[in-house]
């Protein structure tokens, strides 16, 4: 049976990250980064998160890329 990475919470992801909460709920909401509800919270797994960023599919907002393009 192979390794299986262990299930987060938002607020180790806030910290892995080093944002603030609500900009991990506004990524997960637009399907920028995966993510599953268990009951009323929801769990990611860290290596989705990093393989998201790496791709650029967890876009930056605005404010972090200069203004709007």
């Amino acid at each position: 049976m192979p390794d299986l990475e262990p299930w987060v919470s938002v607020e180790t992801v806030v910290r892995h990250l080093g944002i603030d909460r609500d900009a991990v709920c506004r990524r997960i909401d637009k399907r920028g980064v995966p993510a599953h509800r268990v009951d009323r919270l929801w769990e990611l797994e860290l290596g989705d998160v990093d393989g998201r960023v790496r791709t650029g599919g967890a876009k930056q907002p605005e404010a972090e890329r200069g203004g709007v393009e």
